[in-house]
């Protein structure tokens, strides 16, 4: 799943995403959106004095902008609690999505081309990702509260605010055990009209080992719960890869020096050499999609639209 919470406007038009398994049999999920802006609203009128309900911190606070003002993306991964590592991708990073999906934008492809770990791992880690994100890894979220106050100290706004009926549906749906919780929290303010975001990326020992996932049970107005049934709305630039794979389209580089991606971009790399995938716009199921390995290794692709056990 990937869900928008927060107090946030900001709409990701065309999401590109790009899963695969590495050399050391770990698995990779690359994620990325197109971000773009509504007009700013004006600025508020700052209050004189507190007044009405607001107590003093309340009143300080609000002429910062007020507090919980942020926005998140939600995503969860199909990981061993404590395995999930963030690799940095700045520049490099958007240049790999970009190299891994470009070859489904359209006119070259339009529609759907079909061809018990728990425990000893920290309940949640933060780390400060990069010049859009603040990343939360939470294995429990009975500890979301805790992880959401460590965002707060590092960037108090890109704290999003969360609703009780959000947290209750994935822990249903992404229980503890078998799913770590990505926070990535942002500040509106801070991001740029029309421009990729340095995507996340992350390498995991898999829960499903067989099969490869890209988050696309979407939500992207965050006052809302995900629509479970029928068909949804979709822009999404989809590859998959297993390292050694011999079918499928070849990824041409736009990087000169794949050295200069650092280790882990670079390993990405030399697993990506071929992608099979496609794009989906338009109505599809809702869900998750999951994708065979032992199919891609064949030189198929062969997606499913999955909901989760715990919501069905």
């Amino acid at each position: 799943m990937c869900c928008v919470v927060g107090k946030t406007e900001v709409d990701f038009p065309i999401t590109r995403l790009a899963s695969g398994r590495l050399g050391d049999d770990r698995h990779v999920l690359l994620y990325g959106n197109t971000i773009v802006k509504p007009p700013s609203p004006p600025k508020p009128v700052m209050r004189t004095q507190p007044s009405g309900s607001l107590n003093l911190n309340d009143w300080v606070a609000d002429q910062f902008g007020g507090l919980n003002v942020g926005g998140a993306m939600w995503i969860q991964v199909p990981a061993r609690p404590g395995s999930v590592k963030l690799v940095r991708s700045a520049e490099g990073g958007k240049k790999l999505l970009e190299d891994l999906t470009k070859i489904w934008e359209p006119p070259v492809s339009k529609g759907v081309i079909m061809g018990d770990f728990m425990s000893r791992a920290p309940a949640f880690t933060v780390q400060d990702y990069n010049d859009v994100y603040t990343v939360a890894l939470v294995n429990d979220l009975s500890a979301l509260d805790q992880a959401l106050a460590e965002i707060a100290r590092l960037h108090p706004r890109r704290v999003p605010a969360i609703d009780s009926s959000h947290v209750d549906l994935f822990q249903r749906g992404y229980p503890a055990g078998e799913w770590t919780h990505l926070i990535c929290g942002f500040d509106p303010d801070e991001v740029e009209q029309e421009k990729l975001a340095a995507p996340i990326i992350v390498t995991y020992d898999p829960s499903a080992p067989s099969f490869l996932y890209l988050p696309m049970l979407d939500q992207h107005k965050p006052d809302q719960l995900p629509q479970l049934e029928g068909k949804v709305d979709r822009a999404h630039l989809n590859s998959c890869f297993v390292h050694g794979m011999q079918s499928g389209q070849d990824v041409a580089s736009s990087v000169s020096n794949m050295r200069s991606l650092g280790n882990d971009l670079y390993q990405i790399m030399v697993s990506a050499r071929k992608v099979l995938g496609g794009s989906f716009y338009g109505q599809h199921p809702q869900g998750d999609m999951w994708v065979s390995i032992s199919d891609l290794v064949k030189g198929r692709f062969t997606p499913k639209f999955l909901l989760p056990p715990g919501l069905r």
